[in-house]
């Protein structure tokens, strides 16, 4: 069981995304911003923070769970409004391009989450 957090973060309309590595798990594919573990609301501003983002509006806090064959992801969720681009390798994609996106369904929550609030 790995717990994570991921973070549906707006800005301009537009929703943060990143790249996968090029090996391992769901490689090469994209996925929301996310990191191992468990953060309280306060813990995630810092790390939003550290990727240079600074959060305006907190909108939702989500749970989802996705099994692998060898790995269960227990996830929260943050949907928030961010100032700031954080890291260079961040896309910010408008909806028609996520769609030409490969995000895994292991995020398929977070996803429609997005289509909702369009």
């Amino acid at each position: 069981v790995e717990e994570r957090v991921v973070f549906l973060l707006f800005h301009q309309g537009r929703v943060a995304l990143r790249r996968r590595p090029a090996k391992g798990l769901l490689a090469g594919l994209w996925e929301y911003p996310h990191v191992p573990g468990t953060l309280t609301e306060a813990e995630a501003a810092r790390q939003l923070q550290m990727w240079g983002v600074n959060p305006t509006k907190w909108t939702k806090k989500l749970s989802a769970r996705h099994i692998f064959t060898h790995v269960r992801w227990e996830m929260t969720g943050y949907v928030v409004e961010v100032n700031g681009l954080g890291p260079g390798d961040w896309l910010w994609a408008e909806a028609q391009q996520r769609e030409r996106l490969a995000i895994p369904s292991a995020f398929e929550k977070f996803t429609a989450e997005l289509k909702e609030g369009e």
